[in-house]
């Protein structure tokens, strides 16, 4: 085995990996409390066996193989306690069916063309009979046309409190499940006349930065310039992705540069970057270690008011070490700073080892430090100009070689033009910020600078109409990767970190190449899996609509009126007949007959001319004909499905389904 390098083998990798492990651990394991105590008992026992050869700890950790043991052990027991301890309770089902009103403090309000929606830490319910009933706080959507409360508000409110849960209509699952990690486990949606009574206000550091960002997006809506220049600061400045459309999410997706839009290490840095020069007076009156110290608690102020996403904070703590180290005069170690920030993020928000904004940042900082310098093949003494340029086409390189994985798992997707999209969007990011900074503070004094104006509203113009240029449909590969890729991409990534950084044995890189490939493999080979199709037969209440999903891509179709349409599948076929079929229409057989109002028809003769497998019953549809054709699909032996009464229906496809089909 190939011994780790020392710049890898950092003091909190082992802690870090048992953290992670830990919390992993406890989404499967039914009690991870008592696994917790175990493991946390058997490494406290194996410190103490193996203490007894060595009296002092130092040497003992230093010289025993078997330390890493009950570190590990140690640290899997805290990753499972932090993850129970932090898992939201649900209400009991009783509660729920016998309460009258709602108790609980509002944490965030998003104020939409549809009405507002605020996210609610639900604390007490009042029952029928006026009592009282506490319970542990637990987050809920509220939605409602105006909700006339603010951030730390506690508002008393009338409402049926309903589970979170995945939509029925839509392939992309885990929606419950991601608002469950958030805590949030249920919504509520109040009509038009529901009253909302605020009984009480608290205040609080996160509420008093959602109210102060509030202000700071309401004085940018303020000024002269355009309304997508205005989203598109607001978003980058402010962390607020609210007030971009789905289109120009994706347009900046599909481009492969999302990542300008999520406060992450980039922006810190800018941010940190613009702070130490306004500070730079500093240095002229000897306050060098002043300069920086002051940079910190405005760097902190910045993340609280931006919202503390997990690669905020995960920059601002590797930013705080990289400042601590300058002011103690230590030794500065990026990779530790990456593992420390991350750490502290886990052991407070256990939950947020599932958000896919830290685990980009984990992945693509941690690549950076390993491979972004050491790939340079230009010396920076020699030529700094050529090394810095090379440096730019490293990072973009490197950090989508390492990351690509995890967008193509969770989006689907694999921007091919990312390379020219990142060098000339990149630069000019920070300089247009700062230019959007001076504006908005020339702005707040009552000075207008329209020419400063003009160059934010062009040059946004000009970076939309270059990404939507190179970002079309041509540009973009859409592919569906197995989780399995992902952790042999990952694991072929660490190899070549060791073997970069380490003695570069031929065994290392055998292996780090055979991983990569069979990652790549598995992408084919694993589609080649499916059997067929999935369908969602909507239960929308205008025109048929049904979702097809193949190959990772989700189509909706749609289906024209007063018409019996047809759609061929690879293993199905489904027909819609939105008009009266008689026996001209006649085929071999259909799969799926979806039958809407305008088909009066009955239902005998449709199985006579279309000799369908299984009837969907349209929400369009009369009840009393709804019936009629429910109680003669029994008597005809036919599958049959309301839409209205038993929901979407949702089927996979086979080869089978539908043999001899012309």
């Amino acid at each position: 085995m190939v011994p780790l390098p020392v710049n890898l083998k950092a003091p909190l990798l082992l802690p870090l990996a048992g953290l992670a492990g830990g919390i992993l651990l406890a989404d499967v394991l039914p009690y991870g409390i008592v696994t917790g105590a175990i493991l946390l008992a058997g490494g406290l026992t194996l410190y103490v066996l193996l203490t007894r050869k060595h009296k002092d700890p130092v040497s003992m950790m230093r010289a025993s193989r078997w330390h890493w043991t009950w570190v590990l052990m140690i640290f899997t027991a805290i990753g499972l306690f932090s993850e129970d301890f932090n898992r939201p309770v649900e209400i009991q089902k009783e509660l729920i069916d016998n309460m009258s009103l709602c108790s609980g403090r509002v944490r965030e309000i998003s104020h939409t063309t549809g009405g507002d929606k605020a996210i609610v830490e639900l604390e007490a319910l009042v029952m029928a009979n006026n009592d009282i009933h506490p319970v542990t706080p637990v987050g809920m959507t509220l939605t409602c046309g105006d909700l006339n409360a603010g951030v730390d508000d506690v508002i008393l409110f009338q409402g049926k409190l309903t589970p979170v849960m995945d939509s029925p209509n839509s392939f992309n699952t885990g929606y419950a499940e991601s608002m469950r990690r958030k805590g949030i486990l249920y919504g509520c949606r109040l009509d038009e006349g529901d009253e909302i009574t605020v009984t009480d206000h608290r205040t609080t550091i996160s509420g008093m930065a959602i109210n102060l960002r509030e202000r700071l997006e309401a004085g940018i809506e303020g000024t002269a310039l355009s309304k997508p220049t205005q989203n598109f600061l607001i978003t980058v400045l402010l962390g607020d992705r609210s007030y971009l459309s789905d289109d120009t999410r994706q347009m900046f997706a599909d481009a492969g540069v999302s990542h300008m839009l999520a406060l992450s290490g980039m922006h810190v840095s800018i941010i940190a970057g613009i702070l130490i020069w306004l500070l730079f007076p500093l240095n002229m009156m000897g306050l060098y270690r002043w300069r920086f110290a002051m940079v910190l608690p405005l760097l902190w102020f910045y993340a609280v008011l931006t919202g503390l996403s997990p690669s905020t904070v995960r920059a601002a703590l590797m930013m705080t070490c990289v400042i601590a180290c300058m002011l103690l005069e230590r030794k500065n170690s990026a990779w530790n700073a990456l593992l420390l920030s991350v750490f502290v993020i886990l052991l407070f928000e256990p939950n947020s080892l599932f958000d896919i904004g830290l685990q980009l940042s984990f992945v693509c900082v941690a690549a950076l430090i390993f491979f972004a310098s050491r790939l340079n093949p230009v010396d920076r003494h020699d030529h700094a100009r050529l090394y810095a340029v090379a440096a730019a086409l490293l990072v973009s390189l490197t950090a989508t070689a390492a990351s690509w994985v995890l967008t193509s798992y969770y989006f689907g997707i694999f921007p091919l033009q990312f390379l020219p999209a990142n060098i000339i969007a990149l630069p000019l990011l920070p300089v247009y910020m700062v230019g959007a900074l001076i504006y908005f503070a020339s702005h707040a004094a009552g000075i207008d600078i329209h020419p400063l104006a003009w160059v934010l509203d062009n040059g946004y113009q000009a970076l939309t109409s270059f990404l939507s240029h190179i970002g079309g449909v041509s540009s973009v590969l859409r592919m569906d990767v197995p989780g399995i890729t992902v952790l042999l991409w990952l694991g072929a990534m660490i190899l070549f970190a060791v073997w970069l950084h380490h003695k570069r044995s031929v065994a290392v890189m055998g292996t780090a190449v055979a991983c990569a490939l069979t990652a790549l493999i598995a992408i084919p080979v694993m589609a080649g899996r499916e059997t067929g199709p999935e369908l969602i037969f909507k239960n929308n209440y205008d025109r048929p609509r049904i979702l097809v999903k193949s190959g990772g891509q989700v189509n909706e179709m749609t289906f024209q009126t007063n018409t019996l349409s047809r759609l061929q599948l690879d293993g199905a076929t489904v027909m819609v007949a939105d008009c009266p079929v008689d026996s001209t229409d006649a085929i071999k057989r259909c799969d799926y007959l979806v039958v809407t109002r305008s088909c009066t028809t009955s239902l005998e003769d449709l199985a006579r001319i279309l000799n369908p497998q299984e009837v969907i019953i349209h929400t369009t549809v009369r009840r009393k004909r709804e019936e009629e054709m429910l109680h003669m699909g029994d008597s005809l032996k036919i599958g049959i499905h309301s839409l209205r009464l038993d929901g979407p229906r949702r089927v996979k496809v086979t080869e089978s389904m539908a043999p001899g089909l012309p």
